[in-house]
């Protein structure tokens, strides 16, 4: 039987007789409502293929997916300038609509400070270069032009500055935010936009992501719904093509990117997998579920000339061949050279492996276009034009006609190669989510039967009860254990304290130990992602030495790869946590096993207590009033925005970043033990306000005074019983 259904079954045997369900001990059901909640979501993830793309501003990325998707059609909107690019998110939908997330006050306070910063250091900068110029000029004895200087200076102050990726990006947008005019308030009404057409949406978002656009500034990401039936069983990912320097921008994009279920990493032909394209590689450096990392070489048709015309001899097969050939050493020897130059700290979180498994794949969105537009030419922009001149200039033979030219524009495009890997990952993806789903069921199918049992036996257990015990000597028992109750109540309480006490010193000590032994290798684990590079600068002495010999100096200056280490950091962060948390919540198992039977040891002070208590009852009121505590959590540890970078940091910006992460690092130890104080005096306070004594004699009162009532209506709680077990017993069949 389906499990939602089976779960509302017995909720209403439940329900109808009040059955007091805190008797099934170890064992909870699940509300149907969330069961049917979490199958939906199931269900929702295998009919949907995320796809997320990678790559450079002007690698082609929006071109290629518009083929593999929009026929060709010119969909997505594509960015300005690397600064106006924002991660566009594709669903489906009926009407055309779309969803503007734009930047925070949290972010917009973070690139204030940063802006801030930026002109700071330029100040600085173009002092110092302005007295070097005026020192210059005075010891030539030539005459000081302070208009010059200045000039001089501020291109000198701007070349230094420009090496600085991440505070240039985030002067550029506060200049691009305080240009706009616009203010946060005034953001909160332009978040929707809907349109009767696709065109219409198109020149809305013009406005968003446009290079004059209104609130291009504080755009920070976009969801587009389309009404195409391509995008039925898919979710698109279109990255911004640059690693954003601007923090939550970034982040946002790599939260996306980690529930793809394939990554393409579009790469141009023309300069593939340079640096640029390596920096990118940090937005997929962790491997999260179902992954197939595509590498794709985009504009593949601007290869097929010159020298490779010439190896292959015209021979259009085997200069795609070639072509592919040459790309995939090139993939492997740069993916090497990269990988050989990350200390063993980064390799752990670069998916590198992966990436040189991965088949190439050769694209050409124009040739793509050419063939959906084959017959109608008059509507063929320049760069179509170009590039079927050139196809039918060198390659005229397979070109000569429409079929054999269809057919080869086909084999240069590299839609279906990518469409086929697709349907592959897919036919995976629907294969591990069924078996998911199917394992799901099982194992709740399981728990609820066991429920279900239990529950049969609480009333099996009731009518074994009833039939077993003389009333008689039942209120015997009730007014005995008034003479012992003051006692066994302070006994209770007394033992509780201690264990309390015994509890709150050793889970504290428990997890300072094992917190102090996590941190042993933390120094370490960061100087490994520290690295340095020499830069030569010529020494001036006189222009008559310099005229026969320059004298040249090394100096170096500290780089690191700021995702690597906040990558490491949010892993570290996440360890630690759990690392925490699965400590504590074994010191409270621990606990509330010793807490019965310490108990149970105090109430039983003397022989005659187990001839007056009724011990099954008393052990069952402790664990019902223990299971009712409030465990508080652990506050988790986060890493701050100041850590959250990404890309390659030089010179003094490595150095500081470094500065700031040990000093994170430093302060986190003391700061997750405080935490760890805090959570455990929370918890001990909560538990010595229980009045555990007189909370377990109270509810067995309760429990004795029902089997009293029950025995005394034996007949009638017999056949009350009984029916509620042939109901529990009948849930499957109702």
């Amino acid at each position: 039987m389906d499990i939602v259904k089976l779960t509302q079954n017995l909720e209403k045997v439940i329900e109808k007789y009040s059955i007091d369900t805190s008797k099934v001990i170890d064992l909870s059901l699940e509300k149907s409502e969330k069961l049917a909640k979490r199958i939906a979501e199931i269900n929702d993830e295998n009919r949907l293929l995320k796809i997320g793309i990678i790559g450079r501003v002007k690698a082609g990325k929006s071109s290629l997916l518009n083929a593999l998707f929009f026929d060709g059609e010119d969909i997505l909107p594509k960015a300005a300038t690397p600064m106006t690019a924002a991660l566009t998110v594709l669903r489906y939908d009926t009407a055309p609509k779309a969803e503007i997330e734009f930047y925070d006050e949290d972010d917009l306070e973070t690139i204030k400070t940063s802006a801030s910063e930026y002109d700071k250091k330029f100040k600085d900068e173009y002092e110092k270069a302005f007295k070097n110029l005026q020192d210059i000029a005075q010891k030539k004895g030539q005459l000081i032009d302070k208009k010059d200087i200045e000039e001089r200076a501020q291109r000198s102050a701007k070349r230094v500055l420009d090496e600085n990726k991440t505070l240039c990006a985030y002067k550029e947008q506060q200049v691009m935010l305080e240009n706009s005019n616009l203010s946060f308030s005034s953001l909160k009404e332009s978040s929707q936009i809907s349109a009767d057409t696709m065109a219409e949406l198109k020149e809305k978002l013009k406005d968003y992501v446009g290079a004059d656009g209104k609130f291009t500034a504080w755009t920070k990401s976009v969801i587009l719904y389309i009404n195409n039936e391509n995008l039925k069983n898919v979710e698109i990912i279109d990255t911004p093509g640059v690693n954003d320097p601007i923090v939550s921008r970034e982040e946002r994009t790599k939260e996306f990117l980690k529930g793809c279920d394939v990554v393409l990493i579009v790469s141009s032909a023309g300069q593939f997998m340079s640096n640029s394209d390596m920096d990118l590689l940090e937005r997929i450096s962790t491997k999260d579920g179902i992954r197939e990392i595509l590498v794709v070489a985009s504009q593949t048709d601007n290869q097929l000339y010159g020298s490779e015309k010439e190896k292959s001899r015209g021979d259009f097969d085997l200069a795609l061949q070639n072509i592919k050939t040459t790309l995939n050493s090139q993939k492997n020897t740069n993916l090497t050279n990269f990988s050989n130059s990350l200390n063993s700290f980064e390799k752990s979180v670069f998916n590198i492996n992966e990436m040189l498994k991965s088949d190439l794949i050769l694209t050409s969105s124009a040739s793509y276009e050419i063939i959906k537009k084959f017959d109608n030419q008059a509507v063929w922009d320049e760069n179509l034009k170009v590039v079927w001149a050139n196809l039918n200039k060198h390659y005229g033979d397979y070109f000569s006609n429409k079929e054999s030219a269809l057919l080869n524009l086909d084999k240069l495009n590299g839609v279906k190669a990518i469409k086929s890997k697709f349907d592959g990952v897919k036919i995976k993806k629907d294969e591990i989510l069924k078996q998911r789903k199917a394992e799901f069921e099982e194992v709740w199918h399981k728990n609820i039967k066991a429920f279900q049992n239990e529950l049969i036996k609480v009333q099996e257990n009731k009518i074994e009860k009833i039939k077993s015990t003389d009333i008689n000597e039942l209120n015997e028992k009730i007014k005995n254990m008034q003479t012992i109750k003051d006692k066994a109540i302070s006994n209770a309480d007394m033992a509780y304290e201690s264990l309390i006490e015994e509890f709150g010193f050793n889970t504290k000590n428990r997890l300072f130990k094992q917190m102090d032994k996590f941190f042993n290798a933390t120094e370490e684990k960061m100087d490994s992602s520290e690295g340095s590079r020499s830069y030569e600068v010529q020494v001036k002495r006189n222009w008559f030495i310099d005229l026969f010999s320059k004298k040249y100096e090394t100096r170096y200056e500290t780089t690191v790869r700021a995702g690597a280490v906040s990558s490491a950091l949010n892993k570290f962060c996440n360890e630690l946590s759990n690392m925490t948390e699965l400590e504590y919540e074994k010191n409270i198992m621990d606990f509330k096993k010793s807490l019965t039977s310490k108990i149970l040891e105090a109430i039983r002070f003397d022989s005659s207590v187990d001839e007056i208590l009724d011990l099954d009852i008393i052990k069952l009121a402790i664990i019902n009033i223990v299971k009712k505590v409030e465990f508080p959590t652990i506050e988790k540890e986060e890493l701050p925005k100041n850590l959250r970078k990404s890309g390659e940091l030089t010179g003094y910006s490595a150095d500081r970043f470094l500065e700031e992460a040990r000093d994170f690092v430093y302060d986190l130890q003391s700061s997750a033990k405080e935490k760890i104080k805090n959570a455990i005096g929370a918890l001990t306070r909560d538990l010595k306000s229980q009045n555990i004594g007189k909370n377990i004699f109270a509810k067995y009162d309760e429990d004795i005074n029902e089997l009293k009532s029950n025995i005394e209506n034996t007949k009638r709680s017999i056949e009350k019983f009984n029916q509620i077990i042939m109901e529990l017993k009948n849930v499957d069949n109702a």
